[in-house]
């Protein structure tokens, strides 16, 4: 069995091989449509794409090989399926068949906390006091609050939300909600209330940690942020950029420079058009952190979800035999 690994593979690459020797393992790193398509298809039965690349893999892509493979398999190593077009006519899937491995997987979260740490810390203001050689000379500006006192709102309670939820119970925060239609109940230890509108969530600090779907797409848009506004203030979002109204969200903060927002992603980056986020606009650089969407990059968790992609890119191809 051939499989193409398109991600990010150096440190994890011996661990594959020792616990799939009988497979043959193809790797290059793969972030440009264009390199993709310099690429040999031909006999290839499992495809590991890079959740990072540039471009979104479509038929019109796919198209321009020769001598494709008939039950071509392909396996993401992420949650999120939006570098992948729901148009391909080949089994494409992301990491959500085994809950339980899934769990094991928890960068993106720890990721999570350390975000809404930072904004709510104002972390980034104390780095740059000292680059400028001062001490605490603006102390006003470095200070922010207390996370385990804040009334939190959680928008998806997936695996990120979940671990967030626990991390802020061991702090002692008194009100956490969460909204998500999809769930039913929590874990009955967890202190933390479900609202069965995205308006109840009535917090201080929303983190957004949901899957992009349909009905996800631009759900933080400018009306539910005059709703929520009373006590709103800071916003992170670790899951997809196009779950928040970006023009929305600059004009939102635009209204009150003591609210903050905080991501790890950006609309338009998987087609290269991230820089063309308002988000980045001067005028809010004091009221905006984005990292370059690495919540997941640890090499533990990018060594377990490429060894659970290849695991089900296996089973799916034997059952398609």
């Amino acid at each position: 069995m051939k499989v193409l690994f398109n991600a990010p593979y150096d440190f994890l690459r011996l661990e594959l091989e020792k616990l799939y020797p009988s497979l043959k393992f193809i790797y290059k790193d793969i972030w440009t449509r264009e390199e993709f398509e310099n690429q040999n298809l031909s006999g290839v039965d499992i495809l590991i794409p890079n959740p990072g690349w540039n471009f979104i893999l479509d038929t019109d892509v796919l198209k321009n090989f020769e001598n494709l493979p008939s039950k071509l398999v392909i396996s993401t190593p992420s949650t999120g399926l939006n570098h992948l077009s729901m148009d391909l006519e080949y089994e494409a899937v992301g990491l959500r068949k085994d809950p339980i491995e899934l769990a094991k997987i928890t960068a993106s979260g720890e990721y999570t906390v350390l975000l809404a740490l930072v904004t709510v810390r104002k972390f980034l203001y104390a780095i740059s006091e000292i680059k400028e050689g001062r001490w605490r000379h603006n102390e006003e500006l470095m200070r922010g609050s207390e996370l385990s006192a804040l009334n939190v709102g959680i928008v998806g309670f997936g695996r990120n939300g979940n671990l967030l939820a626990r991390v802020l119970n061991a702090m002692g925060n008194k009100t956490i909600k969460y909204f998500d239609p999809y769930v039913k109940s929590h874990n009955d230890n967890l202190n933390i209330e479900k609202v069965n509108k995205l308006d109840d969530l009535d917090c201080e600090l929303m983190v957004i940690t949901c899957a992009l779907e349909r009905e996800t797409r631009n759900l933080i848009n400018r009306k539910i942020l005059d709703r929520l506004s009373g006590k709103l203030k800071y916003i992170v979002n670790t899951s997809r950029g196009e779950i928040v109204h970006e023009h929305d969200m600059v004009s939102w903060l635009k209204v009150d420079k003591s609210r903050l927002f905080s991501a790890d992603t950006l609309c338009g980056e998987v087609v290269g058009r991230q820089f063309e986020s308002p988000l980045l606009d001067a005028s809010i650089y004091d009221q905006v952190i984005v990292t370059p969407h690495v919540a997941g990059a640890s090499n533990d968790s990018q060594t377990k979800a490429a060894i659970q992609a290849v695991k089900q890119g296996v089973e799916i191809f034997k059952a398609q035999l």
